[in-house]
């Protein structure tokens, strides 16, 4: 290095020239060198740092997925033991969550073991011997062979189980429609609702205040439970499934045969044209008027247990009424065809003749035609009986167009003389100018 003022080569290191005293000027070449080397340096310590800086950020990114990947996984998890169990809902007073169990129906419960019913969330109270849910809302009854014969649900909460699709809160009448597909009333005993299925001798019992349902049982019947029932309100309960026998048909009298009979017809939704069949039908909870009798045809309708069953009733009905559908009697004016002493004609105008009873008028062709107006009663094919204040007269007809006409016994009054006249021994015939 030189000095710029005197020309003397001077140290580097020094600052002033010992020659002539001039203040000495480094090399800016030298200078520069110097920087551009720290800067250089400062580079690279700032790429060293970017590049530690990146690391780390790198490091933190990853962790962050990972816990996200362990929420997500998490949350899966979660909404598949939800799945699996039973959902959790906030009860009313929104303090705490309840086991949803609205999708279980009871129903399918019936015959389960107690094993079964605890798999599902049922706790075994021994005390009580029986298997509850939802702290006792639903408690399960079993059998002697430990299988749940009668389930029970109180209240209306959203979250219990259901029967057959009816729920706590509904209405009777809309019980009654989702059960009309699989059972039938057999109206109320001591105030439950009564429905059954007598193929699975399943039952349905349902409680009610002011016409919303408190309380649903769901059970099993037993043969002797499910016939008690049903002759609440059937004559003959299984009259459309299987044959009746004449011992059973012959412990009721006529008028609970007619009933008897025509619940068969009552059963296909016959409305009937006799104001007291249909009346009596209309009680009935199983019942729906839905077809004119008129419009009814037995013939298609009614199975094999059905025909029989309503031919067998009808002969032990007619017995018992006296009726004789083969009465060989006619309707219209039978002429005496032996004059009376003084010389009148006795006649007989038969008016009306049922299956057990005819209506006649008795009197004289000259002119007295009504002295007397009676029903009498067909004893048989060919017979009429009628008795009254101790007289009887008796028709028997030979062939329908001749009858002999007989009495016992005395009668009194104004008419006497010719009522004995024409109904002592006297043959009577069904002339066709009269007819």
């Amino acid at each position: 290095m030189y000095c710029v003022n005197c020309g003397k080569e001077v140290k580097d290191e020094w600052v002033k020239c010992p020659y002539c005293g001039a203040t000495l000027k480094k090399d800016l070449k030298d200078d520069e060198k110097k920087k551009t080397v720290d800067i250089s340096d400062n580079r690279k310590n700032a790429k060293a740092k970017g590049g530690f800086k990146k690391i780390l950020l790198t490091i933190l990114g990853v962790f962050v997925a990972i816990i996200v990947f362990l929420f997500i996984i998490g949350s899966l998890s979660g909404s598949e033991n939800e799945s699996e169990n039973n959902e959790k809902i906030n009860v009313s007073d929104g303090t705490e969550e309840q086991e949803n169990y609205s999708d279980l129906d009871l129903e399918t419960l019936i015959g389960k073991t107690a094993e079964e019913l605890q798999e599902l969330g049922f706790v075994f109270n021994n005390d009580t011997n029986r298997c509850e849910l939802l702290n006792g809302k639903v408690y399960a009854e079993f059998d002697s062979e430990g299988n749940a014969n009668r389930i029970v649900v109180t209240g209306s909460e959203d979250y219990l189980p259901s029967v057959h699709g009816i729920r706590g809160g509904m209405s009777l009448d809309e019980a009654d429609i989702l059960l009309k597909d699989t059972y039938e009333s057999t109206g109320t005993s001591d105030g439950e609702a009564i429905y059954v299925n007598r193929t699975s001798r399943m039952g349905v019992g349902i409680r009610s205040n002011n016409n919303q349902i408190t309380e649903l049982i769901s059970g099993q019947l037993t043969k002797e439970d499910l016939d008690e029932y049903l002759e609440q309100v059937y004559i003959f309960p299984y009259s459309d499934s299987e044959y009746l026998s004449e011992d059973e048909v012959r412990l009721y009298d006529a008028d609970t045969l007619r009933i008897g009979r025509n619940e068969i017809f009552a059963r296909h939704g016959v409305i009937f044209d006799s104001a007291d069949l249909q009346d009596y039908f209309d009680k009935m909870p199983w019942y729906e008027g839905t077809i004119s009798v008129s419009d009814f045809n037995s013939d298609s309708v009614f199975n094999e247990y059905e025909k029989a069953n309503v031919n067998l009733i009808k002969t032990i009905e007619d017995e018992l009424n006296n009726v004789h559908e083969d009465f060989i009697g006619l309707e219209g004016t039978y002429i005496c065809i032996d004059p009376l002493e003084d010389g009148i004609t006795g006649r007989f105008d038969i008016t009306n003749i049922t299956d057990d009873t005819l209506t006649f008028s008795l009197g004289t062709l000259e002119g007295m035609p009504g002295v007397m107006t009676e029903q009498a009663q067909i004893i048989d094919e060919c017979t009429a009986q009628i008795t009254t204040y101790g007289f009887t007269i008796t028709f028997t007809w030979s062939d329908p167009e001749n009858m002999y006409v007989t009495n016992s016994g005395e009668i009194t009054g104004m008419e006497a003389a010719v009522i004995n006249d024409v109904t002592e021994s006297r043959s009577y015939t069904r002339p066709t100018e009269f007819n």
